[in-house]
């Protein structure tokens, strides 16, 4: 049966981007990939992984993804 005269499909949830797309990678997600807190840390101090404003979360550079792409192509 048609829809009826000005009903609306149901509004379709936006795709989420796989990690290696997001632009934050918290530190609970980058310890689940193996990456030691000293590893995280010295990323940190070397401007790897930059801090926000938000506890544990970071913003990802350009470093950062080929530093956990590298880690994890061992």
């Amino acid at each position: 049966m048609p829809a009826a005269h000005g009903s609306t499909a149901p509004a379709s949830t936006p795709a989420i981007a796989p990690p290696c797309e997001q632009s934050e990678v918290g530190r609970d997600h980058l310890r689940i990939l193996g990456i030691s807190t000293r590893t995280i840390d010295a990323w940190l101090r070397a401007g790897v992984l930059r801090p926000t404003d938000r506890k544990d979360i970071y913003e990802r550079t350009p470093a950062a993804n080929r530093k956990i792409a590298s880690f994890l192509a061992r």
